[in-house]
């Protein structure tokens, strides 16, 4: 499974003439990278609020959905590899 691979492996792959990871997997792995990137600043923003006693039910939630996101697109790497062979 190309989820489970290093970082250095994965590049590896896509820059030799291998069919796959192409295109696709590489464009779930943005989508992957842009949705953690947004995690990680609204949880940064949680723990900021959490520490001066506020809470924000919408930006949990918003993290709760955005984790979904993110097993989506874990999936999706996975998934056009496999259509494609």
């Amino acid at each position: 499974m190309l989820i489970d691979k290093t970082l250095a492996e994965y590049t590896n792959l896509l820059s030799s003439d291998a069919p796959t990871p192409g295109g696709g997997s590489s464009l779930a792995l943005v989508g992957l990278n842009a949705t953690c990137l947004v995690m990680m600043a609204a949880n940064v923003t949680i723990t900021k609020l959490s520490k001066k006693g506020l809470d924000c039910p919408q930006l949990n939630e918003s993290v709760g959905k955005l984790e979904q996101t993110k097993q989506a697109f874990h999936t999706l790497i996975d998934q056009d590899a496999t259509a494609f062979s």
